[in-house]
């Protein structure tokens, strides 16, 4: 939510910036939701990578309400029917349906031009979704495939399908 729409991977998958952010020794990754995208970076040695398959978050106005079951509800609704694969330097990851994280309710301030046009203002929130969190590699090149896809026949608002590569260059 801290990246203005135009710089946003979302809604600009052209955008080549990788990662989007550091927060102590984690990378942070992220990527359009829809098509083919190649990212080629370079993260410093000792970082872990955080790396989003199917996320979602939902504040109090979203939701049209300020229950906590109501916020995460709905900003879980995109996760079914979801089917993901992640590789690194070529060997799948294995178990991750299980790295499903929902968080606890939390203030959120959304600034304007924020990648989803939500309401400007302060909002509690709830999050959750599958993620691929990678201890750091080793110095040197590697590279790291996610493909996901979700085909929702109930609401298809919700559907996506994106393969995303990143070269990562650890210094």
């Amino acid at each position: 939510m801290q990246i203005p729409k135009e710089q946003h991977p979302v809604i600009n998958p052209d955008l080549t910036k990788c990662p989007v952010g550091e927060s102590g020794n984690v990378s942070f990754l992220t990527h359009s939701l829809q098509g083919k995208t190649e990212y080629n970076c370079t993260i410093p040695a000792g970082n872990a990578i955080m790396l989003p398959i199917s996320t979602g978050e939902c504040t109090s106005d979203e939701a049209g309400s300020s229950a906590p079951a109501d916020m995460i509800k709905c900003a879980t609704e995109g996760d079914k029917y979801l089917t993901f694969d992640v590789t690194v330097d070529g060997v799948r990851l294995n178990g991750l349906d299980q790295n499903y994280a929902i968080s606890d309710i939390f203030n959120m301030m959304v600034l304007e031009n924020n990648f989803l046009d939500l309401k400007p203002g302060q909002w509690q929130a709830g999050s959750g979704g599958y993620f691929a969190f990678l201890k750091p590699p080793p110095v040197g090149d590697h590279e790291v495939s996610v493909s996901a896809r979700v085909t929702n026949p109930i609401d298809p608002s919700y559907n996506f399908n994106y393969d995303t590569t990143y070269r990562l260059k650890v210094q």
